[in-house]
């Protein structure tokens, strides 16, 4: 016997990352649970976010914007005052073998 597990109910599923992912021109945008590339990865924190990632390509260069939701103040009786947001610009230039990235990183609390 499986815990109350029976009929239509016996599927649990876990959903890890849900965003829409969708390109306008030479700008990438992807809005939802998401998990982080490789430039915040390695700089800021290993783990997946919710928010929006918007990212420009213009040849060599690549601008992607970052709002992440760090922490949400909640509702009810857990309800506190702490709202945590984080802002990111992480430009990539490339020219030639030689790559700039540079990294700016505001909280807002």
């Amino acid at each position: 016997m499986v815990d109350g597990d029976v009929g239509a109910d016996a599927v649990k599923v876990e959903v890890k990352n849900s965003y829409v992912d969708y390109n306008l021109g030479n700008v990438n945008f992807k809005i939802g649970a998401q998990g982080a590339d490789n430039s915040v990865e390695v700089l800021f924190f290993d783990d997946d976010f919710s928010g929006v990632v918007i990212t420009g390509k213009f040849g060599d260069v690549e601008v992607p914007f970052y709002w992440m939701k760090i922490t949400e103040g909640g509702m009810g009786k857990d309800k506190n005052d702490i709202d945590m947001d984080a802002y990111v610009v992480s430009p990539v230039i490339k020219s030639g073998d030689m790559k700039i990235n540079p990294f700016l990183v505001y909280v807002m609390q």
